[in-house]
């Protein structure tokens, strides 16, 4: 059971439940053992929609409290406009920013009562911020919190970053990844572009991945993963199987005018992949 608290900063702002306030009957009615709340939060978001989020949190912590509810508390901290512009990229935000605002987004609502269960939270890049992320989780106070790894959406290397970087903390349990592992072989399926049974497995496979991955790097040191789970830059570009693939799947339609790829950005692509390859 999922309820998610809008907070699109976009329009003016919308600070209620996607189910109403009648949240409380459907919850009773799926009786799930977990229920998932998703919540937008930025420090610079207008301090009204704050304090309208931090309401309706505290009203559902309290429901939850009273219901005797386990919860978890989807937590995504999106660049605001002048945050972007005041970085290179979305890379660098993540890298540099999103840790640090995640930890006081954490201080906000846990000081206006807020203490779910589970905080499942977006993946860091270096286990320097997600231990920034995790020292805000522990000063929540009592009964800890436990954090688990959401994918975003993101390819397979960048998910693996994540659980290379979380997993071997203190802190960290585990993951909840659903479009990474789905998304594309749902698509195919509803294309008519594969079979049922074929998109089964395929799904099946991307989770065993995971779980896999995960698991390994549990079992290593924090900050001592292999090469496999450095994150990718320009700086040091590494060449994975899965970002291969995504770079011919781009290539294969290239074509001499230019209405789906240049042939000269092609052949410049083809080349940076050889010359990664052969570092390897």
């Amino acid at each position: 059971m999922g309820i998610r608290i809008c907070a699109d900063t976009s329009c003016e702002f919308d600070e209620s439940f996607d189910l109403g306030d009648d949240f409380g009957a459907h919850i009773e009615e799926f009786d799930p053992d977990w229920v998932k709340v998703l919540v937008q939060f930025n420090p610079d978001d207008p301090a009204e929609l704050q304090q309208a989020q931090i309401q309706q949190m505290r009203r559902l912590h309290d429901w939850m409290s009273a219901s005797h509810r386990r919860w978890l508390l989807e937590l995504l901290v999106p660049a605001t406009r002048a945050q972007l512009a005041a970085h290179e990229d979305q890379a660098s935000y993540d890298t540099h920013v999103r840790p640090g605002l995640t930890a006081q987004v954490i201080g906000t609502i846990s000081a206006a009562g807020v203490h779910p269960g589970i905080w499942k939270l977006e993946g860091y890049e270096t286990a320097e911020g997600a231990e920034q992320v995790l020292d805000a989780v522990r000063a929540t106070g009592s009964p800890p919190s436990d954090c688990i790894v959401l994918g975003r959406n993101a390819a397979k290397h960048q998910v693996d970053h994540w659980l290379d970087v979380a997993a071997p903390l203190e802190g960290f349990v585990g993951f909840a990844i659903g479009r990474s592992i789905w998304d594309e072989p749902i698509a195919d399926y509803v294309a008519g572009q594969a079979g049922r049974q074929h998109v089964e497995a395929d799904i099946a496979g991307r989770y065993r991945h995971f779980i896999k991955r995960y698991l390994k790097a549990d079992a290593a040191p924090a900050g001592q993963g292999d090469r496999q789970g450095e994150a990718f830059s320009y700086t040091h570009p590494r060449l994975t199987p899965d970002r291969e693939a995504e770079i011919r799947k781009a290539l294969a339609g290239a074509e001499p005018r230019g209405s789906y790829l240049p042939a000269w950005m092609a052949q410049s692509l083809l080349a940076e992949v050889d010359a990664l390859r052969s570092e390897y």
